[in-house]
């Protein structure tokens, strides 16, 4: 396995090879620190959402912290593993990841075992990635970790049964057929002390296709028929949502990109066994909010492992 230097100070990243999917050639990307812990407690292996790559370092640094071995990967055609000429973020089912997660894991069981806990994380659109995928593989998870996962259409679930003709139809005649979503650019604005990669996380964010809309409507779909995930689940949201016009404090301190009431409603379809933790002031992407909200989220999720993956040290 060849490691190099990645460009975050202190981790290494390894190309993953793909098979071929319906659009050529692929790789995925998995980032670790470059000196992990010995004789973790657990690891964790976490999915991105939308527009997005792995650059989340206080994510990584409670995981070691809590003793855990920490990896996350960039699915294809975003971020590290994006190609020139590729669309994207494209993809037109998402069970098409499993093989990225599998690769991801044949790395993690060589070089930290099969025997230690395993969880995986999921942020926004990587939320529902992790969730199909847990549901998918019954036993092969001892804690999932949802972080603002997208479960749901904005709007009601009405949107998405009366819309989904309508995309079927444009699928079948043009499945490139792209929209622009209108972005001002607020939300990347709450991000920016923490420094993204303007190559990969993109200000508009790179056009959606109705290719890949068919795709989430139909992970949605899965999830309002119920996904029965046999593992305990964590899912962290902010206590409010502010996606229509969100003033510049709202956006500090809201989750401006999705509706978290629709989460919550979604949660009971997911496993029977689903822990939600509400967060006053948490943006979209919990773990990177400010700074006394972060530490309260890792310390629920640090209370959550020892209770119910990992036993405490």
């Amino acid at each position: 396995m060849m490691w190099e230097n990645d460009m975050l100070d202190g981790y290494v990243h390894t190309t993953l090879p793909l098979h071929d999917d319906d659009f050529g050639p692929v790789v995925a990307t998995l980032t670790r620190p470059s000196s992990p812990i010995p004789h973790p407690r657990f690891v964790v292996l976490a999915i991105h959402g939308w527009n997005d790559y792995f650059y989340q370092l206080p994510h990584a640094d409670a995981v070691a912290q809590a003793g855990g071995a920490f990896y996350a990967i960039d699915l294809r055609r975003y971020g590290r593993s994006w190609r020139e000429g590729q669309t994207w973020g494209y993809i037109e089912h998402l069970s098409a990841y499993d093989d990225d997660i599998h690769a991801a894991l044949d790395v993690i069981h060589t070089e930290v075992g099969t025997e230690i806990p395993f969880i995986l994380y999921g942020h926004s659109t990587g939320g529902l990635t992790a969730s199909l995928w847990a549901s998918r593989h019954p036993e092969a998870l001892d804690g999932l970790v949802l972080n603002s996962p997208w479960l749901e259409y904005q709007g009601w679930s009405s949107t998405r049964v009366a819309g989904s003709p309508l995309i079927e139809a444009i699928y079948k005649m043009a499945p490139s057929t792209s929209m622009q979503i209108p972005d001002p650019g607020i939300y990347t604005s709450t991000l920016a002390r923490w420094n993204p990669d303007p190559r990969y996380r993109h200000t508009p964010s790179f056009p959606i296709y109705v290719g890949w809309l068919r795709a989430i409507a139909e992970g949605h779909k899965e999830v309002a028929n119920g996904l029965g995930i046999d593992c305990p689940t964590l899912v962290l949201t902010s206590a409010r949502s502010a996606i229509v016009s969100p003033t510049p404090e709202q956006a500090a301190s809201c989750d401006i990109v999705l509706d978290v009431e629709q989460i919550w409603k979604r949660l009971p379809r997911l496993g029977s066994h689903v822990t939600l933790v509400k967060l006053d002031g948490a943006i979209h992407d919990v773990l990177l909010s400010d700074d006394d909200v972060r530490e309260r989220a890792i310390a629920e999720i640090n209370t959550w492992v020892n209770a119910y993956v990992a036993t405490a040290q």
